[in-house]
């Protein structure tokens, strides 16, 4: 790669360095050249033949103008209103699709790619279940395993039970491999599927894998190994501590699929070879060539599938091409079985490409399969798997994998179009992620396939890979999940997988749900049996309870907020939660993956799309002046729109380019405010509560004097105030301020003491005006008794009853690290905890309440230096900050919501054991005692990054043979492309809430909506000046809120009327609600 690296800058003159261009230093061109690589190695294929042609940007949409962003969340606020009505009905249908590998970043890529393919700019592109009316977040993990298989995933979530590892359909005591001690009483579990089939609903499995697969096998097989897809599989597998003879006692996958579902109504798939004997040929499609079934057993299960059929009075149609699935007619047909291919299905890209023969795609077997289904009476259950996601990115086929997710939305596209949403319940998930990351801070439209190389049309080319493996590895990370219909709303915050067969069950009146009456019902029918027995097992108690919880939580739609506080983790994220949380129990001496967050016990979450107006991959001031504003806007401004150009301070118009935030309108009703951070208060995060500018680099004015990126004079950008003087002057009526960055605030000729080190250091500034001194004259002049305070002691000394208003600046630029604060034998800063505690105890005296900001800052430093342990001890940190806010505060008048800015190309990953060390080297799955090792004979460990100062120019992969890397916190995890500093990455981020208002968070939103819903919950701004807030039931009437505001200011009005959110159906869903 690192030839590649300069073959390609020798080649393509336009990566080369130049002659810099105004405002642009020689640095500054290599810093860009270095952004261009890194954009080009970690989404571009690998190839001999590179084209210098730069790549276009796909055009960005018209529409996205400073209004839009306020009729977009109306539009979603009123939905998450309506959504409720679907409580009232049960699901006589259900169908779970699952995208095998589509973790959160392959469906931010996916979606991307189904814009660019239309010619827009992809990022504002919606796939189908983005537009589904509940998400929420799922904890893959195996009983034996950190990063899960599929074989044991695909049994959690549709047997509604965790196992271990590369087994299926039986529970965590059956010995992986051993036929010798299987027991099927004691060992197997049921799936959805089985037991609607036993209902006698309509079932069916549809899958572009083999129909013996890993993630197809459990709906009807119980296996103590997925390899035994056929009973040569089976005979042959050395792995197994059994005799071939003690194995033949256990039937393989595929006899299990004829005879096990013998009542499955609808099979398609894969793998023919799987139910063939040796001596029978049947013709692979594509290659024009006869080859041989793989079974040693002499049973042709084709024909024993038709006869079995026939025996029960059934019209039997098998069908093996794509004309056979087409001329299939649903009236003539009571079952089907569909082996579409030899082997696994073809890719969609290559599929679609074919100038000969053409297999059904995913939305064709779909389309055929809900024909046949939906003419049962009773419903049905079906199974959709888009198996083929997996398989491009274990090989690093990111084109394949990417439209194999776009052949996956038109099925579940399909099933939408072919089903109601009062009846049928459909679920969107994936089974595990993958080591997959997109990030390059790349401009809106930039090809998200990287149309740098010649041959990338091709598809079968491969994209760079930082440890070298025969196959790329799936990755721990909690994974999306969506849903629509009866039973949706149960699906409200992070579950772990095994949740979704429970709910599936509970909806559609399934299994043991179904034999004690507890579904969910429609009003009339509802009974007292809906209660969790305490004689049930432990496991099943636990779903039931959080399926209550579920329910209960939307009684909050009944309060409006008097208190609001958003939660920041900067760069925090879904890989980072997820290893964030491991880290945390790891702490206190468990395995680590099944602790919880605070914000993991949240009621309500969500997805946000983080992109700016101008970026695919954002960067934190924009992002923060869109969950703060209510806009989004251009890379690297804040707190103005995106008409505001990025460095002109001659063309700024504060009247025409200004946004106001909610804290901002917080204050101006009375409320107290704050900001606390662990960077500086100048920072990109706080900033835009209370700052408007063309540049977040502004924190000073010496830094915006100095700023040569800017076409301004200095003297024409000394008419834009620095950030730090607008804090001072702009945020004068704001109670709290916290965090680091002294020196922004202190004239040069002013010292002051870092108390970290005990050095003495001057300020920055260079008007010469000491801002401490001026917030302290300010809030005299208002008749405030004020505090400022810099150490630790200092604010531990603060008594709320005698203060009100306090400045504190901690620190003289960033504050410390939390792993190195706590392992200081010297002085040590407050924690964020420590903070947010003081901060609550001065805020909380207002009667009319608060508006509060809370920023872990330093997550996103510890990931950009490749110091994955100092980012998710920050992760432990900003967790102890939301407990301390959840026990201070109450969920009845308190909303709470937490989300981050964006995320970043950090991955955690490698089929690591259960327990095993976050921050470590991967141990070995056969020996335990042992490192694994790559391809390359080198150790690896369990995160890594896509780029960062982790790698090396000119220089292989790191040997790490002799490296602790949890014993250091300077220690700079393995990345693949080198870099300064390591990228944001353009996926998306979750939200977690609680509170009023936190059900206004159900789906998949943008980042502009989370200002929205603040304001909207806490009653702030236009929709306070409107009346547009969440109310309680009996304080809704219909009139008419108004005009909505072009921005957030309260004197912009737009000309685009709405009707107000009706809150009647939120109290019918109540009466609902406790009627079960």
């Amino acid at each position: 790669m690192r030839a590649e690296l300069g073959k390609l800058t020798q080649t393509c003159d336009w990566l080369a360095p130049n002659t810099p261009k105004r405002g642009k230093t020689m640095q500054d061109q290599r810093s860009t050249r270095g952004l261009l690589l890194a954009a080009l190695f970690l989404l571009t294929i690998f190839s001999n033949e590179v084209s210098c042609k730069q790549p276009k940007l796909y055009p960005q949409p018209n529409y996205e103008t400073k209004e839009y962003w306020t009729r977009d969340a109306q539009q979603s606020m009123d939905r998450a209103s309506r959504v409720l009505q679907q409580l009232r009905y049960s699901a006589k249908n259900v169908i779970l699709f699952i995208g095998d590998g589509m973790g959160v970043s392959t469906v931010t890529a996916g979606r991307i790619l189904k814009g660019q393919l239309k010619n827009s700019s992809g990022e504002e592109a919606s796939l189908a279940f983005d537009e589904f009316d509940h998400a929420g977040l799922i904890r893959t993990y195996n009983m034996d395993r950190q990063t899960p298989d599929s074989a044991s995933t695909a049994t959690a979530f549709m047997c509604g039970v965790k196992t271990n590892g590369y087994m299926l359909g039986v529970n965590q005591d059956a010995k992986l491999g051993s036929c010798s001690t299987y027991d099927s009483r004691q060992h197997d579990v049921v799936s959805f599927l089985k037991f609607a089939s036993e209902q006698g609903k309509a079932t069916g499995v549809l899958t572009t894998d083999r129909l013996t697969g890993a993630t197809p096998a459990p709906a009807y097989a119980s296996s103590v190994s997925r390899q035994w897809q056929d009973d040569t599989d089976r005979n042959t597998d050395d792995s197994s501590p059994d005799s071939p003879e003690q194995r033949r006692r256990c039937p393989d996958i595929a006899t299990q699929l004829v005879d096990r579902a013998v009542n499955f109504t609808v099979l398609m798939g894969g793998g023919r070879l799987k139910l063939l004997p040796k001596n029978v040929t049947t013709m692979d499609q594509f290659g024009g060539v006869q080859v041989n079934g793989t079974r040693s057993d002499g049973i042709n299960l084709v024909e024993r599938w038709s006869s079995l059929q026939r025996q029960l009075g059934r019209r039997p149609v098998y069908v093996e091409t794509a004309d056979e699935l087409r001329n299939l007619r649903a009236d003539q047909a009571d079952s089907v079985l569909g082996l579409l291919s030899t082997e696994k299905m073809r890719y969609h890209s290559t599929n679609i490409r074919s100038e000969g023969y053409r297999e059904p795609s995913l939305a064709d077997m779909t389309r055929k399969a809900l024909e046949v289904l939906r003419k049962n009476s009773n419903g049905f259950a079906l199974m959709v798997e888009g198996a083929r996601i997996d398989s491009g990115h274990h090989a690093n086929q990111a084109q394949r994998a990417l439209y194999d997710v776009l052949a996956f939305d038109e099925a579940v596209q399909v099933a939408t179009e072919m089903t109601s949403i009062e009846d049928t319940l459909i679920v969107v998930s994936a089974d595990h992620s993958h080591v997959f990351t997109i990030g390059h801070y790349g401009y809106r439209g930039q090809p998200i396939l990287g149309k740098m190389v010649s041959k990338s049309s091709d598809g079968s080319l491969q994209y760079p890979a930082l440890v070298p493996r025969h196959s790329e590895s799936h990755s721990a990370e909690d994974v999306a999940l969506f849903a629509r219909g009866p039973g949706a709303h149960l699906f409200q915050s992070v579950h772990q997988q095994s949740y979704i067969g429970h709910v599936i069950m509970k909806a559609g009146c399934l299994g043991w749900y179904a034999r004690t009456g507890n579904c969910l019902q429609d009003p009339e029918s509802a009974t007292s049996a809906a209660t969790v027995d305490p004689a049930l097992p432990r496991m099943v108690r636990h779903r039931l309870q959080s399926m209550d919880r579920a329910s209960r939580v939307l009684q909050e739609l009944r309060y409006s907020a008097k208190n609001v506080i958003l939660f920041i983790g900067d760069g925090m994220g879904v890989s980072t939660v997820t290893a964030g949380r491991i880290l945390k129990g790891q702490l206190k001496n468990s395995s680590g993956e099944e602790a919880s967050l605070a914000f993991d016990e949240f009621d309500h979450a969500g997805l946000i799309r983080t992109y700016n107006l101008d970026r695919q991959t954002p960067d934190s001031a924009a992002t923060a002046t869109a969950f703060l504003c209510g806009v989004k806007t251009n890379f690297y401004t804040l707190g103005v729109n995106q008409n505001a150009k990025l460095g002109s301070c001659s063309t700024y118009d504060s009247r025409q380019h200004d946004v106001v935030s909610f804290l901002k309108l917080a204050s101006e009703q009375g409320r107290a405010t704050g900001v606390v951070t662990t960077s500086r208060l100048t920072g990109a995060t706080p900033a835009p509560a209370f700052a408007s500018c063309v540049s977040r680099r502004w924190q000073d004015d010496t830094d915006r004097d100095t700023d040569s990126s800017s076409e301004d004079t200095v003297e024409q950008r000394r008419d834009c105030p620095d950030i730090a003087t607008q804090m001072v002057d702009r945020g004068v009526n704001f109670t709290v301020l916290m965090g680091g960055g002294r020196l922004k605030f202190l004239p040069k000729n002013v010292t002051t003491v870092d108390q970290v080190t005990g050095r003495t250091y001057r300020g920055t500034r260079s008007d010469g005006v000491n801002l401490v001194e001026r917030w302290k004259t300010l809030q005299g002049q208002f008749g405030r008794r004020a505090q400022y305070v810099e150490t630790a002691d200092d604010l531990r000394s603060i008594q709320p009853d005698n203060v009100d208003s306090v400045l504190a600046l901690t620190s003289i630029a960033d504050m410390q690290y939390h792993v190195i604060n706590i392992n200081s034998s010297g002085y040590r800063e407050p924690s964020l905890a420590d903070m947010t505690k003081k901060t609550l105890e001065v805020l909380t005296k207002n009667p009319k309440g608060f508006a509060l900001l809370v920023e872990g800052g330093r997550i996103d430093n510890g990931h950009h230096g490749n110091r994955a342990q100092r980012a998710l001890y920050e992760v432990v940190a900003f967790d102890e900050a939301i407990q301390t806010a959840m026990e201070m505060t109450s969920i009845e008048d308190t909303l709470i919501v937490v989300s981050a800015d964006h995320s970043h190309v950090f991955t955690i990953g490698y089929y690591g054991r259960r327990g095993q060390p976050v921050l470590g080297k991967v141990m070995s799955s056969e020996e335990p005692l042992r490192y694994a090792t790559a391809s390359d004979g080198m150790q690896y460990t369990a995160v890594s990054y896509g780029d960062g100062p982790g790698a090396e120019v000119g220089r292989p992969r790191r040997n790490i043979s002799e490296d602790s890397p949890e014993s250091s916190y300077d220690y700079r995890y393995p990345s693949l492309v080198p870099r300064s500093t390591e990228s944001h990455a353009g996926e998306d981020v979750s939200v977690m809430a609680r509170g009023p208002g936190a059900q206004l968070f159900h789906s998949v939103h943008q980042q502009s909506y989370i200002a929205h819903v603040i304001m909207k919950a806490a009653c702030l701004g236009w929709y306070a000046d409107t009346g547009n807030c969440l109310k309680a039931p009996e304080a809704v009437s219909t009139t008419s809120p108004g005009d909505i505001p072009t921005t957030t200011t309260k004197s912009a009005v737009a000309k685009v009327s709405r009707q107000n959110v009706s809150l009647i159906m939120s109290a019918a869903a109540l009466i609902v609600l406790r009627s079960l």
